[in-house]
């Protein structure tokens, strides 16, 4: 009977729980005006930017390249600053607003690192991704900051139309979305814990390997 009861209680409360679970991987800010945009997550990112810049609420758009794979090498595919350029042609974004990043981006640490170098003294940068992927980013994001001994970037969410957080578990787009986020965001926490651990000495190595052989059989 417990059982059952336990069973009907989860299946009445599954989607509260998936709601709940989907919500904790969207850490976005409010939009408020900044000096600088950096787009991750391809056109909707870029038509968010192109709204901001128009109105006002940004000054600057950032474009960056990302390392050439061999079908690029090979001409077979555009490289992705081109796929940016021709974007930002299309939303006729102004020349004059646009500025690029120097070298190909091998990784989002990367990126984030020579976007805070590019910025000037007391100016503001907001990064434009996915809802989706905004918990994972934000966590890149701090510790950005850290390294360049700055504060915070913004990071400013898009919609993905194909995945609700109200109902993601009910296509297959949101569940894909929703297990990648989970695991990066775990495998990002547990290698903060590793890397945090304090290493410890050769001699206090040695010193513990004689303690636990000398030690008495435990009963």
């Amino acid at each position: 009977m417990g059982c059952l009861f336990a069973g009907l209680l989860l299946w009445c409360l599954h989607p509260w729980l998936l709601t709940r679970l989907g919500r904790s991987l969207i850490a976005g800010d409010s939009v408020r005006s900044v000096d600088v945009l950096l787009v991750l997550d391809g056109r909707p990112g870029y038509e968010f930017a192109e709204h901001l810049l128009s109105e006002g609420q940004a000054g600057q758009l950032l474009l960056f390249d990302k390392v050439h794979s061999r079908v690029v090498e090979l001409g077979v595919l555009p490289t992705s600053i081109d796929l940016c350029r021709d974007l930002v042609e299309e939303l006729h974004i102004p020349v004059r607003q646009v500025a690029e990043l120097p070298g190909q981006m091998t990784h989002l640490d990367q990126l984030l690192d020579s976007a805070l170098r590019h910025l000037g003294p007391e100016q503001t940068l907001a990064v434009v991704c996915s809802e989706w992927r905004s918990a994972y980013v934000r966590v890149k994001l701090s510790r950005a900051a850290t390294r360049n001994h700055c504060t915070r970037p913004l990071l400013f969410l898009v919609d993905d139309p194909e995945a609700d957080p109200e109902n993601w578990w009910q296509t297959r787009h949101g569940i894909r979305l929703v297990c990648d986020q989970l695991m990066r965001c775990t495998s990002l926490r547990l290698a903060a814990e590793t890397h945090d651990a304090s290493p410890i000495s050769a001699e206090q190595f040695r010193r513990a390997a004689v303690a636990t052989h000398e030690a008495p059989p435990s009963e």
